[in-house]
């Protein structure tokens, strides 16, 4: 894949997250492609440097956050739909999701742009509320989808199936449905499996269940 247009999105919180996009924007520059960023940073970045605007955004070759795994997961709940390959860059305190440390950010730029790299996919959730039959909001994740009780509500009942199967009804907090990327966030503190990035399933963990057999 040709890499011509790179879009970098900082942490602007991050002092360092700036500093390193200032450094990664001139090393994108001096190997004869074109780097952008958000309109609120372009002024701490070298010259040549571009602005981002939305018509822009199609043409966008690689795609590189940098900041913590929050950080990464806006980016692609931002840019989902324009199915733009992502590098994270980790500035956050786990890093589950980034690939590259701070360091090494260079190296693999270099990398990516020799064709030395694998592309990985990874499953997104999509979900929506019903009100009278109509759908009220609709919602996609990377991680995760909750549902859960009011903090002082009373405990929940929640039936759940899978394609019109029914499977179980539970009393408790809630549910939490995630993906092979999210069994590391909420599920593995709720005490669900760690699931490999690359598999093709969801998990269930249902959340302080009133039973002593309930696993997800």
């Amino acid at each position: 894949m040709k890499i011509s247009n790179i879009l970098l999105l900082p942490n602007p919180q991050k002092k360092e997250a700036l500093n390193i996009t200032s450094g990664l924007s001139c090393f994108i520059l001096e190997s004869g492609r074109v780097p952008y960023v958000p309109a609120q940073v372009i002024d701490q970045m070298p010259e040549g440097t571009k602005v981002l605007a939305e018509e822009n955004i199609p043409k966008m070759d690689l795609l590189i956050p940098l900041g913590g795994d929050g950080t990464i997961l806006g980016s692609i709940r931002k840019y989902k739909n324009y199915s733009i390959p992502i590098l994270g860059i980790n500035l956050g305190d786990v890093g589950f999701l980034a690939e590259v440390e701070p360091d090494g950010a260079q190296e693999a730029l270099e990398k990516v742009f020799k064709e030395q790299y694998h592309l990985e996919e990874r499953i997104m959730l999509e979900g929506w509320i019903e009100r009278d039959g109509q759908e009220a909001v609709h919602f996609s994740a990377m991680n995760d989808v909750l549902i859960n009780r009011h903090m002082m509500a009373s405990l929940i009942q929640m039936d759940v199936s899978i394609n019109g199967q029914e499977i179980d009804t539970y009393l408790g907090d809630g549910l939490l449905i995630c993906t092979p990327t999210g069994s590391t966030a909420y599920n593995l503190s709720a005490g669900g499996p760690i699931v490999a990035p690359s598999a093709r399933n969801l998990v269930i963990t249902p959340l302080c269940i009133h039973s002593l057999n309930v696993r997800s």
